[in-house]
């Protein structure tokens, strides 16, 4: 939060546009929230909720898609993940199709690079710290619009428990026949969506 509102300074921004996408929807309304008088607007995608029991359930969400062999594969392979002893992709190759809703749109992802030590640590901080519910009127002024895979991991109607009902002003809007991944997996409608909020 602290880099962001530094550059906003450095570059001499009165108001921020916001887009977060996935753990970046978490950081926006973190963001949002300690500084709200610096914000125009904020687009969510990909969007997890206000706290960290939201973050978890998205874990446990993710998990209940995978087969019993894939479960026994990942847990697996987070183990030695976290011992340094595999690398990130090899989990990316078990979960990446639950995050979209065409796997073909896995082919137009760029390879993900990801530090175990440095992901343990941010969760660990997520789980301890992050609740927003207690701040949620500093986010009344600022128009927010969640712009939802209708297949994603958090599929819009449990946005309404996670979101919705915290910051009422706040507009969904759909993107059919997507996932998780709006970004990978519906780049062009996205970008419409965006253009047109901002």
């Amino acid at each position: 939060m602290e880099t962001l509102e530094a550059l906003r300074i450095e570059l001499g921004i009165a108001k921020l546009n916001l887009i977060g996408e996935s753990w970046g929807s978490m950081l926006a309304l973190l963001y949002s929230s300690k500084y709200p008088e610096n914000i125009n607007k904020i687009l969510l995608t990909a969007a997890v909720g206000l706290k960290s029991d939201d973050y978890l359930s998205f874990g446990t969400d993710l998990e209940n898609r995978l087969t019993s062999e894939e479960k026994g594969k990942f847990n697996g392979l987070v183990e030695a993940l976290s011992k340094g002893e595999v690398d990130v992709q090899e989990i990316f190759k078990i979960i990446d199709k639950y995050y979209v809703f065409n796997q073909e749109a896995l082919e137009w992802k760029t390879p993900t690079k990801s530090n175990a030590e440095i992901n343990k640590y941010l969760g660990q901080d997520i789980i301890k710290n992050y609740d927003l519910t207690g701040k949620k009127h500093l986010l009344k002024n600022v128009p927010i619009l969640i712009a939802q895979g209708d297949h994603d991991i958090k599929q819009p109607s449990m946005l309404q428990e996670s979101l919705l009902r915290f910051i009422p002003h706040a507009q969904l809007e759909v993107i059919q026949e997507c996932g998780h991944w709006s970004v990978v997996e519906k780049p062009y409608e996205l970008m419409k969506i965006i253009k047109e909020f901002f």
